[in-house]
């Protein structure tokens, strides 16, 4: 299993290669160009369609795997149809555009077409969920996989803003599942196959990137990813183990939730694009794409390896929780550095909202007071009430 695994990398690799060569040459003939504008930080118009490079490795590979008996080609089926949707979704909108709701409903589309494959969470072994009946359990996993699925599919797309830097987080991340769950032959084809066609498009798309993947490699890598997720945690034991993915991709969702946090608290619409992602600040910082890209790729590693831990601590509650602390803090010491959050403005706001709540308090028992209380015998006690003067406050 091994040797085809390997096999279906090396096709993987060679047809990412060449296919993103031939789209490349391809895009720029036809002019389906990134033109620069304020919130991108290329100079020159580049290429768009890379995704196109990786979905041809990802295809390649997994065929070649299947062929030499890595995996069962029928166990991939429904992954390779599921992310030809999903490739399509983003080549289309690369090409013509597409809004933001018409996305999220073929990919959630895609996503309920895979749990009806077989592919979502497993909440049967879990101590308080596993006692209910397959109703109810697939009342809580539904959402959960359609959350998960498309959530990350616009994770990684939100990711992807400097050259190399989405490719690279979902190499760390394809590592880090890999090896999570590496006695998964299928699951491991998977990542082996993902991280080999990606490497192949980062060819061309370190700095200076010579082709973006655009929303249709983006899109791919977050399906995948989160194919990979929910196949890994296909009947964890525990809540810790059910955290594994979301540690191993902390990186595109602690992005994912500090921008829609942001944005809500700008009262903007979480959909609106700006210019203030993770990758932004620390480009602020290093002045270097280079420098930016390898930080943030670091970040990556260091949540990947908080997931591996983590899924090697089947039998210890305790590291699971210390491995999730761990994951959290390392994530609030990221948003810390990069001044999304400052303890001190936290701080004076929480100061700020328990005088509001004193003052408040404070209102509702006195106004009683203010008020005498309106009455009298017979009809005119049971007719309108005169309202108070102020001799009767006063009183």
């Amino acid at each position: 299993m091994t040797a085809s695994i390997a096999l279906g990398a090396l096709a993987a690799f060679a047809a990412s290669v060449l296919a993103t060569r031939l789209t490349r040459a391809l895009a720029v003939r036809h002019g389906h160009v990134d033109v620069p504008d304020a919130r991108k930080r290329h100079a020159l118009a580049v290429p768009r369609l890379g995704g196109v490079g990786i979905a041809a490795g990802v295809v390649a590979g997994l065929v070649a795997a299947s062929a030499f008996g890595g995996v069962a080609l029928p166990d991939v089926l429904p992954l390779l149809v599921g992310a030809a949707v999903i490739t399509g979704l983003g080549l289309w909108d690369d090409l013509r555009g597409l809004g933001f709701k018409r996305r999220f409903v073929v990919q959630t589309a895609a996503a309920y077409g895979m749990v009806l494959a077989g592919w979502h969470v497993d909440v049967s072994n879990l101590p308080v969920l596993g006692a209910l009946g397959p109703f109810e359990q697939a009342a809580v996993a539904l959402p959960l996989t359609l959350l998960w699925t498309v959530g990350l599919c616009n994770a990684m797309n939100l990711i992807d803003g400097l050259d190399g830097l989405a490719g690279g987080v979902a190499v760390v991340a394809f590592g880090a599942l890999g090896v999570a769950y590496a006695g998964d032959g299928m699951l491991l084809a998977l990542c082996v196959v993902g991280a080999a066609a990606t490497a192949g498009f980062l060819v061309f798309n370190v700095h200076p990137a010579s082709i973006f993947m655009g929303d249709t490699g983006s899109t791919l890598l977050g399906f995948l990813l989160a194919m990979g997720g929910l196949r890994g945690v296909d009947g964890a034991p525990t809540l810790g183990l059910l955290a594994v993915p979301v540690v191993a991709l902390g990186l595109p969702v602690l992005d994912t939730l500090t921008t829609m946090a942001r944005r809500v608290s700008r009262r903007q619409s979480p959909f609106l694009p700006d210019a203030d992602h993770i990758h932004h600040r620390v480009l602020e910082r290093s002045h270097s794409v280079h420098g930016a890209v390898r930080a943030l790729w670091g970040a990556g590693a260091v949540f990947g390896a908080i997931a591996v831990v983590l899924s090697r601590a089947q039998g210890s509650n305790t590291v699971q929780a210390l491995c999730v602390l761990a994951s959290v803090a390392f994530g609030y010491l990221v948003v810390r550095r990069l001044r999304y959050v400052r303890a001190r403005v936290l701080w004076r706001r929480l100061q700020r909202q328990q005088m509001h709540r004193r003052r408040a308090r404070a209102v509702v028992a006195v106004a009683p007071s203010l008020v005498a209380p309106v009455g009298g015998d017979g009809a005119a006690g049971a007719g309108r009430s005169a309202p108070p003067t102020v001799a009767d406050a006063e009183a």
